[in-house]
């Protein structure tokens, strides 16, 4: 009985073993991804700000979103979601160079963004230069078949076009999938 006793007491001081190792591992992992933030130079933003910049967007209020997206900008420049936002606000506004600015600027840094390539289409497709935007169109959806920006905004070339029956379900498609 005493032998069973101290292997189980081995055992169990075994298992302490593994999980002080474990919590130890857990807790430097947690040490030095925070340092790799902090390293990074990148401010912490609050998604909160975001979300207050997305539901200005849908409901319309692009002066507001505009004034969001550029306070998170001034925070971090190297933002591209509040980049974005900004674009598609100052687009919405008709403020055609600086949305198209703000999305080529996405694309730098980042050139696989579905998003800016649909943002960089509508911007060029407001200025009336179609063969362009459907380019930038369809890099986008090549990226990501879901854009529906990018979807939109070949409905409405397909509409400048005077290929209605081309344009219909392409606007209904893009509407199914953001209905903002």
């Amino acid at each position: 009985m005493i032998v069973t006793r101290k292997v189980g007491n081995m055992q169990s001081h075994h298992e302490r073993s593994l999980w002080k190792a474990a919590a130890i591992l857990l807790f430097a992992l947690t040490l030095y991804a925070g340092a790799i933030v902090i390293a990074s130079g990148a401010p912490v933003v609050s998604n909160k700000a975001h979300d207050k910049g997305d539901k200005a967007l849908r409901k319309g209020d692009y002066q507001l979103a505009e004034k969001i997206f550029r306070e998170l900008l001034g925070k971090d420049a190297r933002d591209n979601e509040a980049r974005l936002g900004l674009s598609f606000a100052l687009l919405k506004q008709r403020i055609l160079q600086d949305a198209y600015d703000h999305a080529a600027r996405v694309l730098l840094l980042d050139p696989l963004s579905a998003r800016a390539h649909a943002l960089l289409g509508s911007a060029i497709l407001a200025a009336g230069d179609f063969r362009n935007s459907v380019q930038e169109f369809r890099t986008s959806l090549a990226l990501n078949e879901n854009e529906s920006l990018a979807i939109a905004g070949l409905a409405m070339v397909d509409f400048y076009e005077n290929r209605l029956d081309l344009a219909l379900p392409k606007l209904r498609r893009a509407a199914s999938l953001d209905p903002d």
